[in-house]
C-alpha cells in the first residue's frame, strides 16, 4: 500500500472485527448462550489495548496473530467435539500462520491443552493422556518452528525492549496487563471483582469453564511477563479470553435470576458495553491514524531532498528533546 495509511487501517480493522465474530463462535462452542456470545464478541473488539494499537500499520502482526490464534482455538474445539481430522489440520494451519505473524503465539499449545483437559471427562490421568495426544500436532509444529527460528535463522541483535528477564518485572508486568485490560478505570476493576464474587455463590455448575478461561488468560500472558516493559499491543492476546470470562461470570449470575426478562438482560448487556468502550482513545486514534505521520515525514523529506533517486535509503535520527524515543527510523 506504499505510504497510504488508509488501506493498512482498513485491513487491520477488518481482521480485528472478524476476530470478534470468532470470539462469539468460541463462546457458543463453550456453551454460552447467544446473547452472551454476542456480548463477548463485541467486548473483545472494544477494549483499550487493541483500540489504542491497531491503528499502527506495524501492529498488524499482532492483529493478524490474534485472528489466527482464535481461528486455531475454534477449529480445535470443533475437533474435540467431532473428532474430525480436517478441523485438527485447520487448527494446525492457523497456528502456523499465527507463529509467522508474531512469536507471542508460541503459548497457544498450552491454551489448547487447558481447553482439551477441561472438556474431557474421566480421571486426571486419562484426561492428561488424552490431552497430550490431541495437542501433539501443535506441540510438534511449535518444536519445529523453534528449531528453525533459533537453530537455522541467523540471530539478529535483540532490542533491549524485548530482552527477557526475571525479577520484579514479572509482578509489574502482570499488574500492567490488568491495568490495560481494565483501561486504568478503578470502577471497571471493582465491578469485575464484584461480578466474580457474585458468580462464585452456589450453585455454579460451570466452574470448569471458568477455570479453562482463566487458564487461557494466564498462559497467554506468560510470554509478556518477562519483558522489560509491557505495551498495550502485548496485552491484546488477553482480550478474547477476558471477554469470554466476563460473559461466563455474567452467565453464572443470570442463571440465579430466572425471573429476569430477556429484554432486561439485553438492555443490561448493551449498557455495560457502552460503559466500557474507551471513547476518548477511539476518537484520538481514529482522527489521526499513525500511518499519516509516516506519510507526512516522507513528504517532508521529499520536499527538502527532491533530487534523491528512487529507492534511496534515508536514515533519520529523531530528537529525544522533541518527545521522540532515542531511536532511528529508516525510510526506503
Amino acid at each position: 500500500f506504499g505510504l497510504n495509511p488508509l488501506p493498512f487501517l482498513a485491513v487491520s480493522l477488518g481482521c480485528h472485527f472478524v476476530s470478534g465474530f470468532v470470539v462469539a463462535r468460541i463462546a457458543r462452542q463453550l456453551d454460552l448462550g447467544p446473547r452472551l456470545a454476542l456480548f463477548a464478541g463485541v467486548l473483545s473488539v472494544a477494549m483499550y489495548p487493541s483500540l489504542t494499537t491497531m491503528f499502527w500499520a506495524s501492529a498488524f502482526q499482532h492483529v493478524s496473530a490474534i485472528l489466527f490464534c482464535l481461528l486455531c482455538v475454534s477449529h480445535f474445539l470443533t475437533f474435540l467435539e467431532r473428532g474430525t481430522r480436517g478441523h485438527q489440520a485447520a487448527s494446525c494451519g492457523f497456528f502456523g500462520l499465527a507463529l509467522l505473524s508474531n512469536e507471542l503465539a508460541a503459548s497457544l499449545p498450552g491454551v489448547l491443552a487447558v481447553l482439551a483437559f477441561g472438556r474431557r471427562e474421566g480421571s486426571i490421568g486419562d484426561r492428561a493422556v488424552a490431552t497430550a495426544r490431541r495437542v501433539a500436532p501443535q506441540a510438534a509444529l511449535l518444536a519445529a518452528y523453534l528449531v528453525f527460528r533459533f537453530g537455522v535463522i541467523t540471530q539478529a541483535p535483540m532490542h533491549p525492549a524485548y530482552a527477557l528477564s526475571l525479577g520484579w518485572n514479572l509482578v509489574e508486568n502482570g499488574a500492567r496487563n490488568l491495568a490495560y485490560l481494565f483501561q486504568e478505570r478503578w470502577w471497571f476493576a471493582l465491578g469485575f471483582a464484584a461480578l466474580v464474587a457474585a458468580a462464585q455463590l452456589p450453585p455454579n455448575p460451570e466452574r470448569k469453564r471458568s477455570g479453562m478461561l482463566l487458564g487461557w488468560m494466564l498462559i497467554a500472558a506468560l510470554p509478556t511477563l518477562g519483558m522489560p516493559q509491557i505495551l498495550p499491543r502485548m496485552t491484546m492476546s488477553l482480550e478474547a479470553p477476558f471477554a469470554l470470562l466476563v460473559a461466563d461470570q455474567l452467565a453464572a449470575v443470570i442463571r440465579r435470576r430466572p425471573a429476569l426478562s430477556s429484554r432486561f438482560v439485553e438492555t443490561g448487556l448493551v449498557g455495560l458495553l457502552l460503559l466500557v468502550i474507551p471513547y476518548g482513545v477511539l476518537y484520538q486514534r481514529g482522527s489521526q491514524p499513525e500511518g499519516e505521520l509516516n506519510r507526512q515525514l516522507a513528504n517532508a523529506l521529499e520536499h527538502h531532498f527532491p533530487a534523491l533517486p528512487s529507492g534511496s535509503c534515508v536514515l533519520v535520527r529523531l530528537d529525544p528533546a522533541l518527545g521522540w524515543d532515542d531511536d532511528t527510523l529508516f525510510i526506503m
